[in-house]
């Protein structure tokens, strides 16, 4: 269901983006459908979606009730010598603000794309209508250990660092840093997992937290002083700090985009690092005959490991699973 649900994020980001002249409610309607999808190599199973754009009555898209998702459509994705074929299928619809129907989506099981490959997709429409795109998959990159904070101690630092070899100037990647952790209520321990943000901002009364976004550097810089308020963040307001307990060793991980995806974050906003979609920007789509996306990511991850010392200066216990 994550897998599902992570797709959709990026998928619906991409299609207000690819649409939104379609939806303008004061130019003449134009037949167009969008197909999005994201080839993930680390998981075996792929999802797309197909949609149609649609006119509307008034000035407001949202009041459109009408699910635009197009069933029926022959979808297949090619490589080497070989092909996958998708099924479409349905789930419960979380989210009914808008649709009230199931949640409808194409996907193929067993299929786990491999870096650094070119495949096709090939989308047949129930009207005769044909649309494809090309991706080729990031190559596996190296992380730098020598310049890479993996061991996190109590000396005093101004902040950790991560760097990794870049594979090519138009690549964007996504940085992220985590850690796990046990709390211990009335004798039964949960493990939670937890985000180090690059900062914290004041909005009115709030502390908001900042995590790193897609960006073209092939580096992130924590400051130090954040990565400590992020471990005295899961006990604040608890004096019993024994009942938490941090796991040994966590993984730096990074999202590395194909060349379609950089693509689409570097032209739908206006600055590098930004996963939120701003739809008056230049729109961008790599779909022949139709609009949207088809990218694809690899995931690649370091271990980090924390030291006792730095662990017990919160007053937490260092565990080693």
């Amino acid at each position: 269901m994550r897998k599902i649900l992570l797709f959709f994020i990026i998928a619906a980001a991409i299609f207000f983006v690819s649409c939104e002249d379609n939806l303008n409610p004061t130019g003449d309607y134009r037949e167009s459908y969008t197909v999005n999808c994201v080839l993930r190599c680390d998981t075996s199973v792929q999802f797309v979606t197909i949609t149609k754009a649609y006119q509307i009555e008034g000035t407001n898209p949202l009041d459109y009730k009408d699910d635009p998702f197009i069933k029926g459509a022959e979808v297949k994705i090619y490589y080497d010598d070989k092909v996958v074929l998708f099924n479409d299928t349905s789930i419960a619809r979380t989210d009914t603000s808008r649709y009230n129907g199931q949640l409808n989506y194409y996907y193929a099981k067993n299929f786990k794309p491999e870096e650094n490959k070119e495949y096709e997709i090939d989308v047949l429409l129930p009207n005769g209508r044909r649309l494809s795109s090309k991706t080729k998959t990031p190559t596996i990159l190296e992380f730098i250990k020598q310049t890479s904070s993996l061991l996190i101690t109590n000396e005093p630092i101004e902040q950790l660092s991560y760097y990794w070899k870049i594979m090519s100037n138009d690549v964007v990647y996504v940085p992220r840093l985590t850690f796990y952790y046990y709390k211990t209520v009335d004798g039964v321990k949960t493990k939670f997992k937890k985000q180090i943000p690059l900062r914290y901002e004041e909005q009115g009364s709030n502390t908001i937290a900042v995590y790193p976004k897609p960006d073209k550097h092939p580096y992130v810089f924590y400051d130090m002083d954040i990565v400590r308020k992020a471990f005295e963040e899961i006990s604040k307001g608890d004096p019993y700090k024994g009942n938490y307990s941090i796991v040994s060793s966590t993984y730096f991980e990074l999202m590395v985009l194909d060349e379609n995806l950089s693509a689409y974050y570097s032209t739908s906003n206006s600055a590098y690092g930004e996963f939120s979609v701003k739809i008056d920007e230049t729109d961008f789509s790599n779909i022949t005959n139709g609009f949207g996306v088809f990218g694809s990511y690899i995931h690649q991850e370091i271990r980090v490991s924390f030291s006792e010392d730095f662990v017990n200066s919160f007053g937490y216990a260092l565990v080693y699973n």
